[in-house]
């Protein structure tokens, strides 16, 4: 299962130091794995808990690619909007990119 941290690039020059939100995101990705982790209970289940950190880690399709994962499914969006990763990860995985949700 997988995360992903978003963070700000906001540098000391814009005024504003974003490294408190960047934080604030990365502990809410993590406790969103523990909480998918949890819901799992003693299931025996062979997965990984993965946070990626935009910026630090390579983009998703890139370790997706590196990790052999055989299938993504990403959260369906409202009026048919394509979540943020979902044309890379198709550009390399083509159909085994699933859109799941209501």
């Amino acid at each position: 299962m997988l995360t992903l941290a978003p963070q700000d690039t906001c540098t000391r020059s814009c005024g504003v130091s974003s490294s408190a939100l960047n934080d604030a995101v990365f502990e809410a990705a993590r406790a969103e794995l523990r909480d998918a982790e949890e819901l799992l209970g003693d299931e025996p289940v062979n997965a990984r808990f993965v946070t990626l950190v935009e910026g630090e880690d390579p983009p998703i399709s890139d370790w997706a690619t590196r990790e052999g994962i055989a299938r993504v499914l990403l959260p369906a969006r409202p009026l048919r909007a394509r979540h943020p990763a979902e044309r890379s990860l198709r550009a390399v995985m083509g159909d085994r990119v699933l859109r799941v949700g209501p």
